[in-house]
């Protein structure tokens, strides 16, 4: 089974396509798309509605917040699917924040730590992979209930 390598808001990680994972993406950021045989082409398959996405050589655009259905064609003729999310940048505002708790010292450093933009892109991942009551909107983050098992 071949992996898909993809690069998006400067984070790589490789998307097995099987159809069980999920890359999270930003709207109307790029999502890069490498794999070993190359890739010759990107297919959209499926989106909500609105503007499709997109696909430049290697590269894809979503315009839509939502699940996308992508599928890869590699040099070899084989191919494989993509699955991304594509999220409003507002996600990252409902992420809570480390747990106050770390704290040592509150009169040196009141301000609890924050999570890093890594971190808060794994945990939109996670939910991506993990929750059907994600869609990629802010607002779906009123139905996650507790994001602890999520990574938050």
């Amino acid at each position: 089974m071949y992996h898909i390598t993809t690069n998006a808001h400067g984070l790589s990680t490789e998307q097995r396509p099987d159809g069980k994972h999920v890359r999270e993406v930003f709207v109307d950021d790029d999502l890069t798309c490498s794999a070993s045989p190359p890739i010759v082409s990107i297919v959209l398959l499926d989106q909500p509605g609105g503007m499709p996405a997109t696909i430049s050589g290697g590269t894809i655009t979503l315009h839509e917040v939502g699940k996308h259905l992508f599928r890869v064609e590699f040099l070899d003729g084989k191919s494989a699917h993509l699955h991304v999310l594509a999220c409003e940048r507002a996600c990252l505002d409902r992420i809570p924040g480390l747990n106050h708790g770390l704290i040592v010292n509150p009169s040196a450093d009141p301000k609890p730590p924050e999570r890093t933009f890594a971190e808060q892109c794994m945990i939109l991942r996670s939910l991506a992979n993990n929750s059907d009551r994600f869609d990629g909107t802010a607002a779906s983050f009123d139905r996650l209930g507790n994001l602890a098992q999520y990574g938050a």
